[in-house]
This record gives structure tokens, sequence and C-alpha cells, in this order.
């Protein structure tokens, strides 16, 4: 009996190791925290995002060591609606940086909430390729919105009357169809693109 508690314990303490090397070298911030909000364990990647420079983080409470009330926020809300939450956050300080923040109240076994976990994800590069598309998207529609729109006054102008004056009607003619002209060429470089 005595060689199978010692055993144990050794199990105990390997897993709890393992656990602990798990959470400090994963790329996402991991914050675990306990019903009254007192950090039990707050991971490097964490510490990162948040900006927090103090080695030790364990048993202090998240407000003393993440000044921000979005977090605190999301940790009060997931304490008490005991689901699983999803939340953006971006921080600006020290850089600018976009988080998707996963939270989830970790239940004992009469399903209480003892405390939450945080999972941050760094979505900061995601943010800047969809702000470049949507740059792209703008661009694009102004570039192609502008020959279609003076292509479609020529023809209006044209079909109200001005096809009968043989000189406006060779004018409008040729600037519609410098106008496909234009956008054939940008058609041909957004295939290439």
């Amino acid at each position: 009996l005595s060689q199978q508690l010692l055993q144990r314990d050794d199990d105990l303490t390997n897993f709890s190791s393992e656990k602990e090397f798990i959470i400090r070298h994963m790329i996402e911030g991991i914050i675990i925290t306990d019903e009254n909000q007192v950090i039990q364990s707050m991971n490097q990647s964490a510490k990162q995002y948040f900006n927090v420079h103090d080695t030790s983080t364990t048993n202090r409470s998240i407000h003393e060591v993440i000044r921000n009330t979005t977090i605190q926020a999301i940790i009060t809300d997931t304490l008490s609606n005991q689901g699983i939450h999803e939340t953006d956050l971006q921080l600006t300080h020290p850089k600018e940086i976009f988080l998707r923040i996963h939270s989830v109240c970790l239940l004992n076994k009469n399903q209480a909430c003892m405390g939450v976990l945080l999972v941050c994800h760094d979505v900061t590069s995601l943010k800047q390729l969809e702000n470049t598309r949507k740059n792209f998207v703008a661009n694009v529609s102004h570039e192609l919105k502008t020959p279609i729109t003076l292509i479609k006054g020529f023809l209006e102008t044209l079909l109200n009357g001005a096809k009968d004056n043989k000189k406006d009607c060779a004018e409008f003619l040729n600037i519609i169809h410098n106008h496909t002209h234009r956008l054939d060429l940008i058609i041909n470089d957004l295939l290439s693109l």
C-alpha cells in the first residue's frame, strides 16, 4: 500500500509537471483563475500579450495584474453564466495586437463553477489581412465604378438624342471606347493579381 501511494504521488507530480510544462510553452496565452478571480496560472504568452512584467502572478487578483476592464468583464460574465464565451479584444500597449479570447467556466464534480480558463489567440495577422482585403475591394470597386459611370452617362446622353448630332456622337463613342478599354485593362490586372 505504501508503495502504491508513493507511485500515485509520483504520477500526480509528473502529471502536474507535464501540465505546467505544456501551459508554459503554449503559443496561446493561458490564464486560469479561481472563482474569486485570483490567478492560479498564467503562461508567458499571456504575460507578453498583456504587458505583465512580474514573474509571480499566481495567487494575485486578476484586477491587480491585468488592468483591462474587458478581461475583467469576460471573467465575471463567464463565472455568472457558466458557459463558453468568445470575445475579440484589441490592445494598444505596448503595440497594437488583436486577441480572440475563449473563456470557459471550470466546473467541479458537482457542476459548480470553481474558476475560469481564458485562452488568448493572437489574430493580429488575420486582422491585418482582413483590412488589406477590405482596402483592396474598396479600391477595386472605385476603379471599376469610375469608367462604368462614365460609360453609362455617355450612353444615356446618346440615347436621349445626342446620337443625332454626328460630332457629339463620334466624341461620346470615342470616350466610351476609351473607358471600355480602361475597364479591360483593370480586369486583366485583377486577373493577374
